[in-house]
């Protein structure tokens, strides 16, 4: 994909077709990974038939995902192409910097909620509902504490970086900066939920909640990119974030598995940790700005101090405001628990 992308750059030199290679391939490697499968595996076939009932729920899963998958691929796909259409492609370029700094970190942190998913799936068709939610939302409170400390180090540290690597020219100004740190957390805000919507199989119930995402997602970079260039496109994608892929992808979890537990009471609580990660993330901003006006130090020691302002001053500040948080004990008990296991593996 990324062999294909690079020569159509430089033989054809058209950025729309850039972007649309990566669906392309993505369809032609999931195709090849069936026939490989096929070949290597022709011991494993299904046999057997099953009830219409049963191929028809299958279908509307498999639509169900299918949908999702689409509108999470379009959504950096529209905000590129509508850069380049208003901005031109040096802008795509200094935000694509952007973009792919705060897509690595997310995808570092995604690690954990993928690594448990099969324990989720597992808990979720086994374990009474009670015990799903406590687990819920223990696993939401830790997720948002470790999720709001890389946001603080992309808060602090992003600028820096960005000198450091490309210079003050290809930099995008404060205001950007922060409205990224702002999609960084909504993405992440998401991913507990998305991950018990999966486990449950609510795949079919989201599928308006995709499809008025992904439009509603086109018609805001349109307008809010023509006034306000690439601020616009971020806060665009940060309002479908928040009101359809929070907000209704919540209520669908909500509604249909934690029947009998209060949506509006989980919106509060999400509400509380951005509010809590904002915070934090401000004061360790100040700290560190001071620091820097007290040492006055080149850019590199700059930013390694900045770095190690961010190891200890945003936990601290987590641990006081959430030291009688009613998941903290839980909190604690899932995190030696697996430290132990993870010092037993190495002896």
């Amino acid at each position: 994909m990324y062999l294909s992308q690079i020569l159509i750059l430089f033989l054809l030199g058209n950025f729309y077709l850039f972007i649309a290679i990566y669906p392309i391939c993505t369809f032609i490697e999931n195709l090849c990974i069936n026939k490989s499968a096929s070949k290597l595996y022709p011991d494993l076939f299904c046999k057997g038939k099953i009830s219409e009932d049963v191929k028809g729920q299958i279908r509307q899963h498999v639509k169900g995902i299918a949908l999702q998958k689409i509108c999470s691929s379009s959504r950096n796909s529209f905000d590129s192409i509508i850069i380049s259409m208003y901005l031109g492609l040096t802008s795509i370029a200094i935000y694509s910097n952007y973009y792919y700094i705060m897509m690595s970190v997310h995808e570092f942190l995604y690690l954990i909620p993928n690594s448990i998913r099969a324990s989720v799936g597992n808990s979720v068709a086994k374990e009474p509902l009670d015990k799903n939610y406590n687990d819920f939302c223990s696993m939401y409170f830790i997720y948002s504490w470790i999720s709001g400390w890389c946001t603080t180090c992309l808060v602090c540290l992003y600028q820096p970086f960005m000198e450091l690597w490309v210079g003050n020219s290809l930099m995008l100004p404060i205001s950007s900066v922060l409205l990224f740190c702002l999609y960084f957390t909504l993405l992440n805000a998401a991913d507990i939920v998305a991950l018990y919507k999966d486990a449950a199989g609510l795949w079919w119930y989201g599928r308006y909640r995709v499809i008025i995402e992904a439009i509603a997602n086109l018609i805001l970079n349109f307008t809010l990119g023509f006034y306000f260039g690439i601020n616009g496109i971020l806060i665009a994608t940060i309002i479908t974030l928040l009101l359809l892929g929070n907000g209704y992808g919540g209520y669908i979890v909500f509604h249909y598995y934690f029947k009998d537990k209060s949506f509006v009471k989980f919106i509060c609580e999400q509400m509380a940790y951005i509010l809590a990660i904002a915070t934090v993330a401000l004061v360790t901003m100040c700290l560190c700005n001071f620091v820097d006006s007290i040492f006055r130090l080149n850019k590199i020691y700059t930013f390694i101090i900045r770095g190690l302002n961010c190891i200890i001053i945003p936990n601290l500040l987590f641990l006081l405001l959430y030291s009688k948080h009613k998941h903290m004990k839980q909190a604690k008990v899932l995190f030696f628990n697996s430290f132990n296991s993870v010092v037993h593996k190495r002896k």
